[in-house]
């Protein structure tokens, strides 16, 4: 049945969106999804300071302090990396059967990564 309810179908603006305040714990959410972002791209830590970076990210949500890049390259990606070796920890503790498997490869210069 469809409703006529016009409460459940309600537009916002985006200035709603824009002009709230960010918590603290949102706002390391956000800088988590940037890091990542910057990581899975190949994007330079730099870019985080690059001013027309800065005033695209400031024009999304003034609300956001974007972190520059040595917080980003340090605090948030060792966050990050205690928290993706938490999460593998917990699960190779919850798998009932595992396997390692090596294939074989190499980095640029023929070493072994295994």
């Amino acid at each position: 049945m469809v409703s006529n309810d016009s409460s459940a179908h309600k537009q916002y603006t985006i200035d709603r969106f824009t002009s709230r305040i960010i918590s603290y714990a949102e706002q390391q959410n956000i800088d988590r999804y940037l890091l990542r972002a910057v990581i899975m791209n190949g994007i330079s830590f730099r870019t985080v300071n690059n001013n027309f970076f800065v005033d695209f990210i400031k024009k999304l949500n003034p609300s956001y302090d974007l972190p520059d890049r040595k917080k980003l390259a340090k605090e948030v990606l060792t966050q990050e990396v205690v928290y993706v070796e938490n999460k593998n920890e917990s699960l190779i503790a919850e798998a009932a059967h595992l396997t390692l498997n090596i294939d074989g490869w190499s980095d640029q210069c023929h070493r072994s990564l295994y």
